[in-house]
């Protein structure tokens, strides 16, 4: 079942209606032309806007206006997708306040400062000067199609988190499970766990990000990092090193801030080559293959041993 684009074709159908060109023309059908016009011409310079007119295209098309995006704050995303800009780009660049308009698709507060935004149309403009200097033959259903390229990136990192999140879920019960059976659980939720164990000290689990899971330990003066886990949950072997190449980021920072601490990658990919694996994250102290862990067998035994070593848990009878 071609589960990954059913996901995809309804995120599409979603942002056709909300953030693509569709939800564009349809923003400028409701507002007044003149307003649209009279943005343009104080924020546009005239050269770009009359190119844009030999292929009998409006402005709006490119350029953005505040107008526009005060109609429609989800319109962000489409004249970032069309320039080129990933969401990780609008945060190094200072942007990212931005983006959860483009999420939600409201202002709050009900009124954004309007020399702001028009700071960040100016900011969109200038990048769209440098693109349209490159191109030759333009359309509206070329812009289309160069904003659906950046957004099938986009959706493909979304993907990723879903399936990250979903093995991360999974494996946060088979942690629950094995501690219950072991010790008495003094609390516990989808996304943290807590425990005293045989040194009669707090074992803290949390299911969060960078680590996708975080164990502590409360000492008498501080807290101990046990271990850190990254979960590259998805089974598409041909971005496993560049996925690999995240969870390393994540264990240097975390083993620059507590070198005591345990790094482990747990990874989706059933023919990944270990030895490979520790040439792209060599902080990683242990790689496990998520499907062994998840259907049993010696595997899982092994990594049970290694946490309840690491847990102070007792053995199970």
């Amino acid at each position: 079942m071609p589960s990954k684009q059913i996901i995809f074709a309804q995120r599409l159908n979603e942002l056709k209606r909300t953030m693509l060109q569709q939800a564009l023309l349809q923003a400028v059908a409701s507002l007044d032309l003149k307003q649209i016009d009279d943005e343009l011409h104080r924020l546009v310079q005239p050269e770009y806007l009359n190119r844009l007119a030999r292929y009998s295209l409006r402005g709006e098309i490119i350029f953005a206006v505040p107008c526009v995006i005060a109609k429609n704050p989800q319109l962000l995303g489409y004249y970032r997708l069309l320039l080129g800009f990933s969401q990780k780009d609008f945060s190094k660049y200072g942007l990212g306040r931005w983006l959860k308009y483009e999420t939600t698709g409201k202002w709050k507060p009900a009124r954004i400062d309007s020399q702001a935004l028009e700071d960040l149309c100016s900011l969109l403009d200038e990048a769209a000067y440098q693109l349209l200097d490159t191109l030759e033959g333009i359309s509206g259903t070329f812009f289309h199609e160069l904003s659906l390229l950046t957004l099938g990136s986009q959706l493909q990192g979304s993907y990723n988190n879903l399936i990250g999140n979903k093995a991360a879920k999974k494996l946060f019960e088979i942690l629950k499970q094995l501690i219950k059976v072991r010790t008495e659980l003094e609390s516990f939720d989808d996304h943290v766990i807590q425990f005293t164990n045989t040194s009669g000290r707090r074992v803290i689990i949390r299911l969060a990000a960078d680590p996708d899971v975080l164990v502590t330990e409360q000492l008498k003066t501080r807290i101990r990092h046990i271990l850190a886990i990254e979960i590259k949950g998805g089974s598409d072997a041909s971005n496993i090193h560049n996925r690999l190449g995240e969870a390393e980021k994540t264990h240097i920072k975390y083993k620059q801030l507590y070198p005591e601490v345990q790094c482990w990658t747990m990874v989706g990919v059933k023919e990944l080559s270990i030895q490979r694996a520790r040439k792209d994250s060599p902080s990683t102290d242990r790689f496990f293959l998520l499907e062994e862990i998840f259907s049993g067998g010696p595997v899982l035994e092994e990594f049970v041993q290694e946490l309840v070593a690491l847990l102070g848990l007792r053995e199970n009878e």
